[in-house]
């Protein structure tokens, strides 16, 4: 598979995986309920330092994403998320699956 992993944050209610396919990057909000994937437009990234803390910022088309190493605070389409920054290595393998079928489509 030539999907590889670049990033994963999860809560209860949604994941939010950044992966590399096929030399692109793709942003995807996944919905833990129904496992509806969601592609995120990507528009830039940037970091800021808040309290002595590095921030990364990455701002979507209609969403922004602030973390650290351990946590993250995404908002889309006015609705907002704390999520936990998990290594790549923890996606479940369903889940990588689940993307890799979506993006062959």
């Amino acid at each position: 598979m030539s999907l590889k992993p670049i990033f994963y944050f999860m809560n209860e209610n949604v994941s939010l995986i950044e992966v590399e396919y096929k030399d692109n990057f793709h942003w995807l909000l996944i919905s833990e309920k129904d496992k509806k994937i969601t592609p995120l437009d990507f528009l830039e990234m940037g970091e800021e330092i808040v309290n002595e803390n590095k921030i990364m910022i990455r701002k979507f088309k209609d969403g922004e994403l602030r973390f650290d190493d351990q946590f993250g605070k995404f908002t889309f389409q006015n609705d907002g998320h704390i999520l936990m920054s998990q290594p790549p290595s923890e996606i479940p393998e369903a889940t990588l699956q689940n993307i890799s079928d979506y993006l062959n489509k």
